[in-house]
């Protein structure tokens, strides 16, 4: 399994990949046809987020594109206010770029609680992303989403 990092994505990964401790940082992941999706950021409008839009208008073909909804998480709805409207604005960058792109409109999966954080892994065999959401450090019930 390729484990992702903060500032780190892959595209078109055909193998499983995860990346861990979603709480304000904000992720991006998928399966389109050639394989997995996944990004990491504290703030996707830096390079990493930028750099990820690149990869994937060159590897995901536009008709492809329009069939597939990503799925961002990360953030939580009761942090600190400061906080909560840099992930916001975060979000929501990245959201309206993935759809001027041509992709439909992105799935969103915010931690649960301030207390709490994700973890993601893309299968792309299965076509699936799992969001494994921990809350005060104990694993709940997973969030799968199907492409």
């Amino acid at each position: 399994m390729k484990t992702i990092e903060m500032y780190e994505f892959v595209v078109n990964e055909t193998g499983d990949m995860e990346s861990t401790g979603f709480g304000p940082c904000i992720g991006v992941a998928f399966v389109a046809a050639g394989g997995g999706a996944l990004m990491h950021s504290n703030d996707p409008r830096m390079v990493a987020g930028e750099e990820f839009l690149e990869a994937i208008e060159s590897a995901v073909p536009i008709a492809d594109r329009a069939l597939i909804s990503p799925v961002v998480f990360g953030g939580a709805p009761d942090e600190d206010v400061t906080i909560s409207q840099e992930t916001n604005a975060s979000r929501q960058w990245i959201c309206d770029k993935l759809v001027s792109l041509g992709f439909k409109t992105p799935k969103l999966h915010s931690c649960p609680t301030e207390n709490s954080s994700q973890d993601v892994v893309v299968t792309p065999s299965d076509k699936r992303v799992t969001i494994y959401p921990l809350i005060d450090g104990r694993s709940v019930d997973p969030i799968v989403i199907e492409f």
